[in-house]
């Protein structure tokens, strides 16, 4: 049995990150909509795609668990040292409060001299992370 392939950016951490992720949420019957715009090398260590992406998903995932109707897309770009993350999932409208994972991305955030945003449109919940490389 081969594990389906979501996304190929030839970067193998952020791929097998991507990738096993995006099963999971495939797996629970959640649609997905992906674009990812990145050279294969980047100067981001593989710890931090790990942390990033980890726990993004995982957060989307968790929040997906409480509803019906599941969607998530998830957009990075990369454009002249600036890397773009957006990760948007439905979820059932509760905020709940920010844990160890959010701390974590936030980490990593500052050691790329970046900005996190988070947006909460009614039952969808968006963050939108830059990174300058």
């Amino acid at each position: 049995q081969t594990e389906h392939k979501y996304v190929n950016t030839g970067n193998l951490e952020l791929d097998m990150i991507l990738n096993h992720k995006l099963a999971k949420a495939e797996a629970m019957s959640c649609q997905i909509q992906s674009q990812i715009v990145i050279p294969c090398q980047l100067p981001v260590d593989g710890y931090d795609w790990n942390v990033l992406f980890g726990n993004l998903l995982d957060n989307a995932i968790e929040a997906m668990e409480q509803i019906k109707d599941r969607f998530l897309e998830i957009r990075i770009q990369y454009d002249r040292g600036i890397l773009g993350i957006q990760v948007k999932n439905t979820f059932d409208g509760k905020v709940n409060k920010q844990g160890i994972g959010m701390q974590n991305i936030s980490d990593v955030v500052d050691k790329y001299g970046g900005w996190k945003s988070i947006n909460i449109d009614e039952n969808i919940f968006e963050v939108q992370i830059v990174l300058y490389l």
